[in-house]
This record gives structure tokens, C-alpha cells and sequence, in this order.
């Protein structure tokens, strides 16, 4: 695939829409969707009214009820302004990442499909361990986990700081360490955390992008694993040509392996001026 193929490198080119010109980020419209509901949560509070816990809230008694809804309106809901907070920290960190990576269509599909197989998992552990059928399960939690699977399998080797932990820590690590605590903490409960729902959102985030999302030239089924850094992570000369769109359409194969944040200073200043070439034209 040569220079101009790449859509991503057109400034009329539908990725580039979809990414960058879009009026709108999906990150940002779930923040303010939340917010707007905690928000009246906490009025109907107020008023001593629970009736968006009663209906809108996941438990195994409601879906025995029919009350399917509640798979997706449950990722609306949050036990308090904390909960809210480090929610949507979360939600904002990785997801302004992911959209670009993925687009806003898929990066909505997949948050919503975390969150419901998040609900799913949750209410199956509710069952099959003979908990309380009637305790509500409510937050975000479900489809960030599915977005920090995601980021982190697009990003394995960024590198993220974890509040209390001042040192930054491989993504990589960090997935293993929360799928750990996620499959801990649903076998063994603790904390009044919807661990199950935490793990279903992780599973369903990382089945999102092994099978059902494929970037461009990422055909290898081993694309997705973490590779032992070389001098030069992610080139790989597939040939002998040196010509300047060689060079580019080597360094668009890394942005397509690693994201754009793994770019070396050098290969950035080479897209640059790759770009300003194009747009003369």
C-alpha cells in the first residue's frame, strides 16, 4: 500500500473525518450524558424517590422480571459523586486515546458492548454463586474496563502511572494486574465492587479487538501480542526501497501497530513533511 492510499493522510479522507473533524467526541458526549444522569439521580434523591434505582439499575430479580433494559441502563447510573469522579477520570484518559485509534463508531460499539457482556457476567455470578438477587449493580465500570483492555492492546508498551504508584508502569502489566484482581475479586467478592462486571467488560474488550475489529495491513493474527522491543520498535524493512514513500509507508505501518504516540521526534518531523508535500499538490 503506497503514500496515497493511505486515507489518514488525506485531509478530505473519511478516517480523517471520522477522528479528527467530527464536530463531536464520543468521550466527551458519554462525560456529559453521565453527568446529566447522576445529576438527576440526585434530585429524585432529594425527594426520597428511587424509582431510577428500582428500574434502571441492574439485578438478577429485574432481569428475571423482563426488565432487559437494565443490561444497558445500568452504565448510566453511580453510587455517588466519587464513584462518578473516578469513572469518568478513567473514561477521559483512555477513551480521547481510543477514539482516535479506532473511530467514533467503533469506540462507542465497543464501550456499549463491554458494559452489556460487563452486565451479563455480573448478573451470571449473582446466579451462580447464590447472591443477594436483589442488590443493584450501577456505573461505568463494565464499559471502561472494556476501553482500558482496548487502549492497552493497541498501546502495550505506553506507559502508565497508577494512582498510588509514583513510578509509571508497562500497560501490558497493568492489564494482567487488573484481569488478576477482576477474576480474584469475582470468585472471592470483596469491597462491594461488581468484579464479575469489571472482568466481563475486560473479556469483552479484549475479544473486541482480537476478532472483530481489524485496522488496516494488521493481518497477522499475532498483532495484538506484545513484541520484545529491537533498536527501532515496530519498523519492520519488508524490502529493499528507499524511496521517500518507502520511508512514510513504513512509518504509517507503526502508527497502525503501536499508535501514534510510539513515533520517534525523526519519524514525526518525516509525516510532517510527507504531509505538506501532499497538501501542496
Amino acid at each position: 500500500m503506497g503514500l496515497y492510499d493511505r486515507d489518514y493522510m488525506r485531509e478530505e479522507g473519511p478516517s480523517h473525518r471520522r477522528t479528527t473533524s467530527a464536530p463531536w467526541s464520543p468521550t466527551i458526549a458519554l462525560l456529559v450524558v453521565l453527568v446529566v444522569v447522576f445529576l438527576i439521580q440526585s434530585f429524585l434523591h432529594m425527594r426520597n424517590n428511587t424509582w431510577m434505582e428500582l428500574n434502571l439499575a441492574l439485578s438478577l430479580n429485574g432481569i428475571k422480571e423482563g426488565r432487559f433494559w437494565q443490561l444497558l441502563t445500568f452504565q448510566f447510573l453511580h453510587g455517588g459523586i466519587l464513584h462518578l469522579l473516578l469513572n469518568g477520570f478513567a473514561l477521559y484518559s483512555f477513551g480521547r486515546v481510543l477514539q482516535t485509534q479506532l473511530g467514533n463508531e467503533r469506540f462507542l460499539l465497543l464501550f456499549f458492548l463491554s458494559g452489556t457482556c460487563g452486565g451479563l457476567l455480573q448478573i451470571a455470578t449473582t446466579f451462580l454463586l447464590r447472591q443477594p438477587s436483589w442488590i443493584p449493580v450501577v456505573g461505568a465500570s463494565a464499559g471502561i474496563s472494556g476501553v482500558v483492555a482496548a487502549f492497552i492492546m493497541c498501546n502495550p508498551e505506553a506507559r502508565l502511572i497508577i494512582f498510588p504508584i509514583p513510578v509509571p508502569v508497562r500497560a501490558w502489566t497493568v492489564l494482567w494486574v487488573v484481569l488478576g484482581v477482576s477474576i480474584f475479586g469475582t470468585v472471592f467478592p470483596f469491597g462491594g465492587i461488581a468484579h464479575a462486571g469489571h472482568l466481563g467488560g475486560l473479556l469483552a474488550g479484549g475479544a473486541f479487538m482480537r476478532w472483530l475489529w481489524r485496522a488496516p495491513r494488521q493481518q497477522d493474527p499475532d498483532w495484538l501480542s506484545p513484541k520484545s522491543p529491537d533498536p527501532k520498535p515496530g519498523l519492520r524493512v519488508e524490502s529493499t526501497r528507499t524511496t521517500p514513500d518507502a520511508e512514510i509507508d513504513t512509518i504509517l505501518d507503526k502508527i497502525n501497530d503501536q499508535g501514534i504516540q510510539s513515533l520517534t521526534d525523526s519519524e514525526r518531523a518525516a509525516l510532517d513533511r510527507a504531509r505538506s508535500r501532499m497538501n501542496k499538490r
